[in-house]
């Protein structure tokens, strides 16, 4: 699902709901302008879920907000086990 916001005419925000599989991943990609920041928030996590950015790891954990400059190299893995 994606919901895009419009101001006077311009793109001014998006929302979307993203589900990852067990055992699949978001290859390596990064946005195009540097400043835009993305949040990411983990609704239904379980264990073995990471964000890869910037040379650092975080593991989603359910209930917390993961932000990021969408202009590094990110990706996301799902190495755990349920939805």
């Amino acid at each position: 699902v994606e919901v895009e916001g419009i101001l006077h005419g311009k793109r001014s925000g998006q929302v979307s709901l993203l589900k990852l599989e067990e055992g699949t991943a978001l290859v390596p990609h990064f946005g195009s302008v540097n400043w835009r920041y993305t949040a990411h928030l983990g609704l239904l996590v379980p264990r073995g879920v990471w964000m890869h950015a910037g040379g650092e790891s975080r593991e989603f954990r359910q209930g917390e907000v993961l932000i990021l400059d969408d202009s590094f190299l990110h990706s996301v893995e799902h190495n755990g086990t349920g939805p």
